[in-house]
């Protein structure tokens, strides 16, 4: 098949998500391809490219894509739509809210009434078309339910999901916002979890000089940077330790970060080191904390799990399905008391934080690899190329 994977930013959980993807898809025989946005990146981006790109038969198409909505969009839409028409695909996999927008878009000059809306069939041929494909990552699902802007995401999705001919969730968390705040689609759809490579389960060996705790990930607010930091120093006042913590990343708020470590004492405890790889995190702190207010399935921990890094972390998002019957150990979130009572108990007793980390690193060896992720999707591919439905009626098909 002639597959084409459609994000905006090429940085991250999804994009590793996407690359892995890709990757096992040449290997099973398939012509693949890429568009992403060319403003968004670094220089790991660049090298990621760089290796992907000679087996990409379709190759990776990058321009300008914009975050939130912009007149721009129309330009990028024909963009996208004049390289599948070129490319002859069969599947527009769409990955994020900008990636299935602008996967999907097509797909609405096929749904009768919508057909005629003046301009829409410039977005797309109104003949059947590839199969699209839409995974969100969270994205638009993200938005505070009952705010304005969620709103109006969760219209857009509700309107793109008639253009849809799979919904693919990368956790049972996601597909439940999904059900919940967009539609009980009856759209094919399924759960697959994200998958480690087999280096990746290699166990992590600590430094001598690792610290007692670390932090890998964005340093915004909704990564609770803020209650480690709180935590940290209540704990460290009552055993009295020089207890320490390195924070591994880089965000917008990693100034206010730096001012609050300062404010509570902390600036001989905390180092912040900016963005390295995840192993290398992994190896410069003992335990691993992660005290997010909000997740979807984050790519850090299962890595941190896959490894068998022991992991102290709040209970959001899909964190739960990578714990298993450890779930009982994730903490509330928003609780610096709970955090610090975690992380006391870790220094405190370190072999049964050991012990669990283990069990998780065995669960996820079983269920979360790169091969079944990419055996999933492709199963779904062709369930719903085998069921799809007829054009004239994708428009009373919800």
């Amino acid at each position: 098949m002639k597959i084409i994977h459609v994000l905006r930013a090429p940085i991250g959980g999804l994009f590793r998500h996407v690359l892995d993807l890709a990757a096992v898809q040449v290997r099973l025989g398939h012509q693949v391809g890429m568009i992403a946005d060319s403003q968004t990146g670094n220089a790991r981006t660049a090298a990621q490219i760089a290796e992907l790109e000679p087996i990409l038969a379709l190759g990776i198409h990058r321009f300008p894509m914009h975050r939130s909505p912009r007149p721009s969009d129309i330009v990028a839409q024909l963009r996208v739509n004049a390289i599948v028409r070129r490319l002859d695909a069969d599947i527009v996999h769409g990955h994020g809210s900008k990636g299935g927008l602008y996967a999907r878009i097509p797909g609405l000059a096929r749904i009768p009434g919508l057909a005629r809306i003046p301009g829409l069939a410039r977005f797309g041929a109104q003949s059947r078309g590839p199969l699209r494909v839409y995974t969100p990552h969270g994205g638009s699902l993200n938005y505070y339910p009952g705010s304005m802007a969620h709103s109006a995401y969760m219209w857009v999705e509700r309107l793109l999901e008639r253009a849809s001919d799979l919904l693919l969730f990368e956790s049972q968390f996601v597909a439940d916002r999904y059900f919940q705040y967009v539609s009980q689609t009856k759209r094919p759809h399924q759960v697959f979890f994200n998958g480690l490579l087999p280096h990746e389960l290699e166990p992590v060996r600590h430094r001598e000089d690792a610290a007692d705790f670390m932090f890998i990930g964005e340093l915004r607010r909704v990564k609770g940077v803020d209650i480690i930091l709180s935590a940290l120093a209540k704990l460290r006042a009552e055993l009295g330790r020089p207890l320490r913590l390195e924070i591994f990343g880089t965000g917008p708020d990693e100034a206010g970060l730096r001012q609050q470590a300062t404010s509570l004492g902390l600036d001989e405890a905390v180092r912040f080191n900016g963005a390295v790889p995840a192993r290398q995190a992994f190896e410069s702190g003992r335990i691993m904390v992660l005290g997010s207010t909000f997740e979807s399935m984050p790519y850090v921990v299962l890595e941190a799990a896959g490894c068998a890094q022991p992991l102290i972390s709040t209970n959001v998002g899909g964190i739960p399905e990578i714990f298993g019957d450890c779930s009982d150990a994730l903490i509330e979130a928003g609780n610096v008391d709970a955090l610090k009572e975690a992380m006391r108990e870790a220094l405190i007793d370190p072999a049964t934080l050991k012990a669990r980390a283990e069990r998780v690193r065995a669960r996820v060896a079983a269920s979360f690899s790169v091969e079944i992720m990419a055996a999933t999707i492709e199963a779904a591919y062709q369930r719903a190329m085998a069921t799809r439905l007829p054009a004239a009626s994708l428009a009373t098909a919800n």
